[in-house]
Formats: structure tokens, C-alpha cells, sequence
């Protein structure tokens, strides 16, 4: 007799929530059962997007309008059907100003365009409290009043709300139970003086997110000192010179706070407060400026540290920046995972994380370079080899890969072997030296740095998992080349046995990672 095992009903909901709303759409042809399933994950997630201003045109405006119409319309047949119980994220980009025909004199009708959209806000507006199971909402550019709070609390299931450039009108109403909160953007500096913004309760509240917000401390005013935050665990904050007293006797309110990134701050002799050594004591993750990394991080299990160098502070490596460094390693626990950025030094920033934080498994480094070092680091020869490798593999790699077994290539992947044997090959011997057997390049700029960290002139601790290291530049970024990076690739994973992702840039087009044996791209 055959069996089968019983599945719990949310496995079961979420092993079909991952499928694609295509297959999706196919699957519930198939029967009725599948019908049933599927349906609702297809209505699941709605939105609506009013054209962003800068991509209106005398020439589109009229495709925009009809999208407009369109997904009006589309959300009106799901408000009238059974459907609308099944929508659980919702996100709504509005607009405060479109289709001015001032702006468009060209463009006859052009005021059509807000004449479909004031409509479509409307009925979002007056039908907002309708959908019942509405647990995620995403709001842009909107204008929060008395009715769209009101709306909002008569969302029973809602906790997720992001505001992202929207102006809140109503700013005393009665606080939402949320459990996730951002508010990014403010247009609220138009609705006059500055009050407390009550928005959010603290009983539930898991993470806050106050992303470059003029509210944020009429958010702060409106939180009532020793009320206490239970759940909440994660913090991401611009810290300003008025808020700093607040801030700090908020975080004495939250016992369980464990992630806090400070995305911005003034320079520390502004700020005159201290944080008592029994606050906030399961912090195990710090983000934001190493003039308060101190302050956080010591006498506190935190074992990731992401510090910038920014504002009127050093990029290199002085005596300031040594100290906070070296206190850090002597008054925390190990780290694990380690960020620095942006900064000066080369080869001192290796020496110095590898005497201090001789355990990290997680390491990232952004430098910082004045002016830009763009020119290959290769000698001709290297270059010609290079090329070779772009059209195909050249004999001399063929003879490599058959000699040693240890490096084949397929597309933009790696075979990298199981032992520590890398023999010289063109894409290593491509690193111009001198007479001394140095790298040409100096180690000031990143793509020589690279050249000196291949040929083991800079020390990494030896139990890391992830490495990012890249440039940063006021104009542009220095990119590696496809070579150039294949050639770290090889050359720091012979160094680093437990190594499984590299990463070259910041905005993912040089990511790598290594599975069953194979470096290949992260696609983005």
C-alpha cells in the first residue's frame, strides 16, 4: 500500500507561493483543486504606479494615461469581487503633481493625465479600509490625512507600512500596532510647525526604519520616555545633534534590540551623551560611523561591525582610527564580520585587520582613492594573452588545464581544485613586476592593491567565508576585468581554504561564489 506523508497546510501555502504568477496562471487550468490554490497567490500582490514626472513626455503621455485606466480598473473588478480577500501586499505610487499642461505646452490634453489619475486616488482612498487581509502596504507620494489614518487603523492584519516620500498630514492619531515601520523621504516640513508624529505603538514593534526623514524626531518627540519597546530588534536611524538626547534614552527602552545602523551622524564632539554599559544588551550587529563604533560595540556580544569613515573625519589609517580599532578588538567579543569604509592605507588596512580580528569570517573593504588609476595592470604580453583568453582558450591554457587538472572554464565559471596547488598560468604570470619582483603598480590605487594581494604581500585572516573589496571614487569606479578577476580568484581561494564568495564592486556586477567546486557569476 502506498503512503504518503501529511504536509502542514503552511508548507503547503508556501511551497506554492514561490512559484511565478505564469506558471501559476497555467496550473490553475489544470483542475479545479489547482484553481483554488492558485487563484488567491495571484491576486495575493497588487499594485498601482502613477508616472514619475521626469518620465512624462509630449509624446507618451497618452500610453500613461491608459495605463492609469487600466490598473483602475483592475483594482475596481478586484474590490468587487471575492478576490479582494486574497490581496495580502499592496503598494500604491501617487503623485503631487501631473501632467501640467505649464510644464507641457507642447502637448494638447495633457491635464487628461490627471484627470485619470485623481480618480484612481480617490477610490484607493475611500476603499483602503476594505481589504481585510492586508498585511504589507507600500505607500509613495501620498498625502496621510485624518480619513487615510483612519483608513489605515481599520486595517486589522496590517504590519508592514513603508512611507516613502509622502507628507503626513495627520500626525496625532491613534498609533498602529505594526510590527515593521519605515518612513524614507518626508514632504511633511508643508504641513507647517513641527509636532509629535504618533504613528507607530510599541508593543509589537520588531524594526524601524527612518531612512533620511525630516520625522524623525517628531516621531521620537511623540514616543514617551520609559515606555518600553519589547520586541523590537532592529534600528536603522539618521542620528542628528537635537535628537541625540532622545535617542539615547529611547535605546535604554529597548532591552532586546539586536541590529542598529546609524546612517548618518554629526561629528561625536556635538554629541555630549553616553550610553550606560546594562543598555541594549543583546546588540550583536553595529552599523554607522567608528566615532561611535566605541560606544556600541564594546561590552556588548556584538560580532558584526560595519564602520564608516565619512564626514570630517581621516580615510587612512591614523592614530585615531588605530585606537577605536584596537580597543574594539580588546573590549568585545570576536568578530565575525568586519566593514570598513571608505579608506586609505593599501597594504596597512590588511596588516591590521588580520592582527586585530584574527577570526572574522565576513570581510569587507571599500577604498578610497583621490583620483583614478583605470589602465589595466598587465604588460603587453600579459595583454595579448588576455585578449587570447576573451576569444577562446589559448594553447597555453589548454596545456595548463592538462597538465594539472585543476582550472577549466565554462562561460564566466572557475573549476577550482580540491588542494592547494596553483601552478604558474598566463592568468597568473599576467601581473607586471619590477626588477625586485614587486608589482609595478603601487598599492595606493586598487588595482595595484590587487596586484599585491595576489602575490601574498598583504595577510587575510584564514577562516574567511566572504571577501568584498572594491574602489571608491568621487568620478567612478575601478573595475577589474574579467581576467583580473579570475586571476584574485585563483590566487586568494589557494590562500583561503574556506572562502565561498567574492565580490569586486558594490553594485553586484563582479560577484562571485563557489558551489560544488565551480566559481561562477552571481547574476544580478
Amino acid at each position: 500500500m502506498s503512503y504518503t506523508a501529511p504536509i502542514p497546510v503552511e508548507i503547503w501555502n508556501r511551497c506554492w507561493s514561490y512559484c511565478p504568477s505564469r506558471r501559476l496562471q497555467r496550473l490553475a487550468l489544470v483542475c479545479h483543486l489547482f484553481r483554488d490554490i492558485c487563484q488567491p497567490l495571484l491576486f495575493s500582490e497588487q499594485t498601482f504606479q502613477a508616472p514619475d514626472v521626469d518620465d512624462i513626455t509630449a509624446q507618451n503621455w497618452t500610453r500613461l494615461r491608459e495605463r492609469i485606466i487600466s490598473d483602475t480598473g483592475r483594482l475596481s473588478q478586484i474590490r468587487a469581487s471575492h478576490h479582494l480577500s486574497a490581496v495580502c501586499s499592496l503598494r500604491f505610487t501617487g503623485s503631487f503633481e501631473l501632467g501640467s499642461p505649464e510644464n507641457y505646452p507642447e502637448a494638447v490634453g495633457i491635464s487628461q493625465l490627471n484627470e485619470a489619475y485623481l480618480p484612481a486616488l480617490r477610490s484607493f482612498r475611500t476603499t483602503l479600509s476594505q481589504y481585510s487581509r492586508l498585511s504589507i502596504l507600500f505607500l509613495s507620494n501620498l498625502t496621510i490625512d485624518t480619513p487615510f489614518r483612519h483608513a489605515l487603523s481599520a486595517l486589522p492584519r496590517l504590519v508592514y507600512l513603508t512611507l516613502e516620500d509622502c507628507d503626513i498630514a495627520c500626525r496625532l492619531a491613534a498609533p498602529l500596532p505594526l510590527r515593521h515601520l519605515t518612513i524614507s523621504g518626508s514632504l511633511s516640513e508643508q504641513t507647517g510647525p513641527k509636532c509629535p508624529l504618533r504613528i507607530v505603538s510599541p508593543q509589537v514593534l520588531r524594526s524601524m526604519y527612518l531612512l533620511d526623514t525630516s520625522d524623525t524626531h517628531s516621531i521620537f518627540v511623540a514616543f514617551v520616555p520609559g515606555t518600553e519597546y519589547p520586541d523590537l530588534t532592529t534600528l536603522k536611524i539618521s542620528l542628528t545633534t537635537d535628537l541625540a538626547t532622545r535617542f539615547f534614552a529611547f535605546l535604554h527602552d529597548c532591552p532586546r534590540l539586536e541590529q542598529l545602523e546609524i546612517l548618518s551622524a554629526p561629528p561625536s564632539d556635538s554629541i555630549e551623551q553616553d550610553l550606560a554599559s546594562s543598555a541594549i544588551p543583546l546588540l550583536n550587529s553595529f552599523s554607522g560611523p567608528i566615532s561611535l563604533a566605541e560606544m556600541f560595540v564594546c561590552g556588548r556580544p556584538v560580532t558584526a561591525a560595519h564602520l564608516t569613515l565619512a564626514g570630517d573625519e581621516p580615510r587612512d589609517l591614523g592614530s585615531h582610527v588605530m585606537s577605536v580599532l584596537r580597543r574594539i578588538a580588546q573590549n568585545s567579543v570576536p568578530l565575525k564580520s568586519l566593514g570598513i569604509h571608505p579608506v586609505r592605507g593599501g597594504l596597512a588596512v590588511f596588516a591590521v585587520v588580520y592582527e586585530l580580528f584574527p577570526r572574522l569570517t565576513k570581510l569587507g573593504i571599500r577604498f578610497f582613492e583621490e583620483r583614478g588609476y583605470y589602465l589595466p595592470n598587465f604588460s603587453e604580453r600579459g595583454m595579448a594573452e588576455e585578449d587570447e583568453e576573451e576569444d577562446g582558450d589559448s594553447d597555453a591554457d589548454e596545456e595548463y588545464v592538462e597538465a594539472h587538472e585543476v582550472v577549466t572554464e565554462d562561460g564566466v565559471s572557475i573549476r577550482i581544485p580540491e588542494f592547494n596547488r596553483f601552478p604558474k598560468s598566463p592568468i597568473i604570470a599576467a601581473i607586471e613586476v619590477n626588477s625586485a619582483g614587486l608589482p609595478q603598480h603601487p598599492p595606493t590605487y586598487f588595482t595595484g592593491l590587487m596586484d599585491w594581494l595576489c602575490l601574498r604581500h598583504a595577510e587575510l585572516p584564514p577562516r574567511l567565508q566572504e571577501l568584498s573589496l572594491w574602489s571608491f571614487q568621487p568620478t567612478r569606479p575601478a573595475l577589474l576585468s574579467v581576467p583580473q578577476q579570475r586571476r584574485a580568484i585563483i590566487m586568494v581561494s589557494s590562500r583561503l581554504p574556506e572562502l565561498r564568495v567574492l565580490r569586486f564592486s558594490e553594485d553586484g556586477s563582479c560577484h562571485w561564489h563557489l558551489r560544488d567546486g565551480v566559481w561562477s557569476a552571481i547574476e544580478r
